[in-house]
């Protein structure tokens, strides 16, 4: 911390000679100005920091660049936040963005946004410094992606193998898959089912949840070995994926459970599709895993808001355990917010 103040006060001395020097066009004096009120606000002197930009103000109307006079706007807008004057600096936060706006200097546009939202925070405004922080959050990955664009380009120029671009887009897009596959089942992995649930599309509905988990495979690995117990999840994941349809996903979660999401889909009418599912199970034909082979699964399934996805899959895993408790090869039913319900009972009342 020592070292920072230290730091901050050589960097004070440097810019004050810059100011010194008085062949130093409007627009460069501006620009140091603005960096030594930063750093006295830094080193707590605020209003210190304020008599200084009071001092350049007579100059401030003849700055040539929009991106300057923002930068300046919200400089000070920090300034008066720093000494307790909040209104005043939201005022000033506010003014700061529309001058930024014009600039066309998206970087200068987002620390102004930054700006604002502190402001807004201090004035007791917390929606507004939410907004704010959203615009401020949006610019950042529009900057990232610009950044990464501009890479990419570069690195093209300098390789200069235009034949070679194909195939390293099919790798980009084969890691890109591989990153949200599972390497033994095929399905996708947790990666994927939360990037779904990301989606702005499925966020703003309700999501159902179902978990399926294979009876006694600690058995089967044991009496026909491991290779038979993959056999079976490969198998199963293929039933689960083969079912799902556009807008869904089946996933493994972690060993010998799979999770499947259903945005938009009803308790009863997952219910439904679990049951459809354990039938299927147990009609399939696993003799070609191991002569004589039965398997069958339990089953959990909740229903609740996506933008609490993950208390609703553990409403999900509260229903299989008690599926499991009843015998295995059933279906439990729950929903977040409301009683969990075993199977055979109505959760929908």
């Amino acid at each position: 911390l020592d070292g920072g103040v230290a730091l901050l006060g050589r960097a004070e001395i440097v810019v004050r000679r810059l100011l010194a020097g008085s062949a130093a066009e409007l627009n460069g004096r501006s620009g140091s100005h603005r960096l030594l009120a930063e750093v006295l606000c830094e080193l707590g002197r605020a209003d210190d920091a304020l008599r200084l930009i009071e001092e350049f103000r007579p100059g401030t109307a003849a700055i040539s660049t929009a991106a300057q006079r923002a930068a300046l706007a919200w400089v000070e807008a920090r300034c008066l936040r720093l000494t307790g004057q909040a209104d005043r600096a939201v005022t000033l936060a506010s003014q700061a963005v529309a001058i930024a706006d014009t600039s066309g200097d998206d970087h200068e546009l987002m620390l102004a946004h930054e700006e604002l939202a502190a402001c807004r925070e201090a004035a007791g405004d917390l929606a507004g410094a939410l907004a704010s922080a959203r615009q401020v959050k949006a610019f950042l990955w529009g900057i990232h992606q610009r950044q990464a664009r501009q890479l990419v380009a570069e690195t093209w120029v300098r390789v200069g193998l235009e034949k070679d671009r194909k195939e390293l887009r099919a790798r980009a897009a084969e890691a890109a898959r591989s990153a949200e596959e599972d390497a033994l089942t095929g399905t996708g992995n947790r990666r994927l089912l939360e990037r779904f649930l990301s989606e702005d599309a499925v966020r703003s509905s309700g999501v159902a949840f179902i978990i399926v988990d294979v009876d006694h495979l600690k058995a089967i690995n044991d009496t026909l070995g491991h290779d038979a117990g993959d056999a079976v999840l490969r198998r199963l994941g293929q039933l689960l994926v083969g079912e799902t349809r556009a807008g869904q996903v089946a996933i493994r979660y972690g060993g010998d459970e799979f999770v499947l999401a259903l945005p938009g889909v009803s308790l009863r009418a997952a219910r439904g599709f679990a049951e459809r599912l354990r039938l299927a199970m147990v009609a399939d034909d696993w003799t070609s895993v191991a002569p004589g082979l039965r398997v069958t699964g339990s089953f959990g399934v909740a229903c609740g808001p996506a933008t609490s996805w993950q208390s609703v899959i553990a409403a999900a895993d509260a229903q299989l355990y008690l599926a499991k408790q009843r015998g295995r090869n059933t279906v439990g039913i729950g929903s977040v917010g409301l009683a969990l319900h075993p199977a055979g009972t109505s959760a929908e009342q």
